[in-house]
């Protein structure tokens, strides 16, 4: 009311508060975690990482999912249990029989109910993008797979990344041989970190072999590409994900897509060198500069090392420069927008273990919680290497000194 009057307009909507929580499903017993612009999960093998973020893009891209399956001629009961075969991966359907439940902004699912293939599908825009752990599997032998080159109990995120990393490769650079480097794919401050310590100079070519396309690496101007094979294994994991990210970082004047919201990358460290994985992270601040929130999975220090050097060169007072010392990158117009926009996110850490998830965000090697102070076990095993060597050495000291 104003002046006695009945003001009209839209209501106030919900608080976008991003918090998602799955219980009950497979190892998760009782998951809630909270998004940032960078969310890192950590935790061992099998304690429900995939499973939560693949429940997190069902959460979002229901919709998209059941189109898409429908495009490619998946066929399935009008039944929970086919879907969760269908999507989650072979033989895990079984995770249906505790009644899981899912909250994501406070609105609550009954994933029995929520994943019934016959039932209608709000919305069919994709907001969230998954590169998943399987990624290398989306290139036979160099060359890219379609979504129904798959068994129908591959998981969904890998089938959908493939045929997402065909089409670009087909239709969007179907002309363009030379896919790395490219001038119009990635400016040169994030392109000299992949060329240095993922190629080696080395170029990424999209050429015929034995009458099929195929990815191969060029030396110099060698006659014949190195077959996909003949490749490092650090390249062969490293190339799938370089493709997602080019498809997330449209070429010209177009910095996103813009339907877009959330990029879940698993496991990005495998196979790569500590410097590669440097490149990749400087990656990940460029995709959070476009305005993308980025979720990672981890096994690796190397992210929790970006977020712990981060937030100091806050506490203290920092800048930008600060940021591109740890890259060991020039300054110029697009390095300082990358620095300066790291400086601007918020970042969250959760472990996962035991079927829950714990916030160790503060990553204080101090904290009297082992799950912090060990950033979720990543760290264990190095503190206990200094503490047996620091033993050993102090023990060797006094039996001298007698």
């Amino acid at each position: 009311m104003r002046n006695g009057k009945t003001v009209r307009g839209k209501k106030p909507g919900p608080i976008r508060d991003n918090t998602i929580r799955v219980k009950n499903l497979g190892p998760i017993r009782d998951a809630e975690v909270t998004l940032r612009d960078l969310t890192v999960l950590v935790g061992p093998q099998a304690s429900g990482k995939s499973i939560f973020l693949q429940t997190l893009k069902i959460l979002l891209d229901r919709g998209h999912i059941f189109a898409t399956l429908r495009e490619n001629g998946t066929v399935i009961e009008d039944h929970p249990w086919a879907f969760m075969h269908c999507y989650y991966g072979r033989g895990l359907s079984e995770m249906l029989e505790d009644s899981p439940t899912a909250i994501w902004r406070g609105e609550r699912h009954e994933m029995s109910d929520f994943v019934d293939y016959g039932r209608p599908k709000p919305g069919m825009i994709e907001s969230l993008f998954y590169i998943p752990a399987q990624r290398v599997t989306s290139l036979d032998g160099g060359a890219t797979r379609t979504f129904g080159s798959f068994r129908f109990g591959d998981p969904y995120v890998l089938r959908h990344f493939a045929n997402r990393v065909h089409t670009m490769l087909h239709n969007e650079l179907g002309f363009q041989r030379q896919i790395f480097p490219a001038l119009n794919r990635l400016n040169k401050t994030l392109r000299e970190p992949i060329s240095a310590h993922l190629f080696r100079g080395a170029k990424l070519m999209h050429e015929t072999v034995d009458f099929r396309m195929e990815l191969t690496l060029r030396v110099d101007d060698s006659k014949e590409g190195i077959s996909y094979l003949a490749w490092s294994a650090g390249q062969r994991e490293f190339v799938p994900l370089l493709l997602g990210l080019y498809w997330l970082c449209p070429a010209g004047s177009v910095s996103r897509r813009d339907a877009i919201e959330w990029v879940v990358i698993e496991e990005p460290e495998m196979g790569l060198h500590p410097r590669a994985i440097s490149a990749f992270l400087l990656m990940v601040l460029e995709l959070m500069r476009r305005g993308y929130k980025v979720i990672i999975s981890t096994h690796s220090t190397s992210t929790l090392d970006l977020i712990w050097v981060i937030r100091r060169i806050i506490e203290c007072g920092g800048g930008e420069g600060d940021v591109r010392d740890l890259f060991e990158i020039r300054s110029n117009p697009i390095s300082k927008k990358i620095a300066e926009a790291s400086l601007e996110k918020k970042y969250a850490v959760y472990f996962f273990d035991g079927g829950d998830a714990t916030d160790i965000s503060s990553l204080d090697p101090g904290d009297e919680n082992d799950a912090i102070s060990e950033w979720g076990g990543l760290t264990g095993f190095s503190s206990r290497s200094a503490d047996v060597v620091t033993k050993v050495v102090n023990r060797r000291f006094f039996r001298d000194s007698k």
